[in-house]
């Protein structure tokens, strides 16, 4: 096998032909001294003679198959062509060291594309993790849960936000807790109370009726829940709810008897 690391070696053959009689004159190839003394049959040299250019190709040779360069390029003297230098060069070598080339890079092509989809794997479960560990949060807080946090997978911005979220989940944790308590202290207050009443919400439907409201009403408070006032109290062909806002003083039931109204 030839060096690659000479070019020199790659020369297979240099031919000088004559201009006037376009004859070889001379070969290096042992082999091909049959030539010498013989017109010459290549285009690139009978071109090189009739214009004086330097001109190149490459071609396969059919005998042997491989891939020949061939340069030539013309002699001259006092400003005359007298001739024209043909050589021949072995290109495998060049083609084997492309194919080299080109396989190394389709190989490190494909190491790196195959790195990059891991690191892009790998970053993007350190985004949607943490994003969907919120989002479950966010679902278990939906349904007044507020004991579950968030885990914190590091300092950058998606580990802060997962902090602030889990500082959200405690400040909710303890309004509701706060908001539950008084919820329990205005109930204690209302079973204690004597006289009867009822709470509403903005639509004017009962969210809360004490005992003594609902005896006065002849009543359970279970049945009267989430319904509207007015139609608890029978005051639905008399009053709108909204006639009950305007009202400044206690409406009168059964002459007697009266029940507070909070809305």
């Amino acid at each position: 096998m030839k060096d690659r690391d000479n070019s020199s070696n790659d020369i297979s053959e240099v031919r000088v032909i004559d201009t006037r009689s376009r004859r070889v004159i001379g070969t290096s190839a042992p082999g091909n001294q049959d030539i010498v003394g013989k017109k010459t049959t290549e285009v690139l040299i009978k071109n090189t003679l009739i214009y004086g250019k330097e001109d190149n190709d490459i071609f396969r040779d059919l005998k042997t198959g491989r891939r020949l360069w061939v340069l030539s390029t013309p002699v001259e003297a006092n400003g005359e062509v007298i001739g024209a230098v043909y050589v021949i060069a072995e290109m495998e070598n060049v083609f084997e060291q492309m194919d080299e080339i080109n396989s190394i890079f389709m190989t490190g092509t494909a190491i790196a594309l195959v790195i990059t989809a891991i690191l892009g794997i790998l970053l993007a479960r350190t985004i949607t993790r943490p994003m969907s560990d919120m989002r479950k949060q966010a679902l278990v807080m939906a349904k007044g849960n507020f004991s579950r946090k968030v885990r914190v997978y590091g300092d950058d911005e998606i580990g802060q936000l997962a902090v602030t979220f889990n500082n959200l989940t405690k400040k909710l944790q303890e309004s509701q807790s706060s908001t539950e308590g008084e919820r329990r202290k205005l109930s204690s207050v209302l079973a204690n109370m004597t006289d009867g009443v009822i709470s509403t919400d903005r639509r004017g439907r009962v969210n809360l009726i004490n005992e003594p409201a609902a005896q006065l009403l002849n009543v359970s408070s279970e049945t009267v829940m989430n319904q509207p006032i007015i139609e608890v109290l029978g005051l639905e062909e008399e009053y709108k709810f909204e006639d009950l806002l305007e009202e400044r003083e206690s409406i009168i039931l059964d002459y007697s008897k009266k029940i507070g109204l909070s809305f």
